[in-house]
């Protein structure tokens, strides 16, 4: 409900209406961590084969 209908409904009511709930914000939500998920804990997990390991 936009707060400009909340208001009307609020003023023409009996009893007291609870506001709105807050709309989300694209910068209310926190940055997304930047590192990459350990997936050897995986339980799928199997070791790299050697031919793909490096170094």
């Amino acid at each position: 409900m936009h707060l400009t209908a909340w208001t009307i409904v609020q003023v023409k009511s009996r009893r007291p209406v609870k506001p709105p709930e807050r709309l989300p914000r694209p910068g209310d939500r926190q940055p997304a961590r930047r590192r990459m998920p350990d997936l050897s804990l995986h339980p799928n997990a199997q070791p790299l084969p050697e031919k793909y390991r490096s170094g």
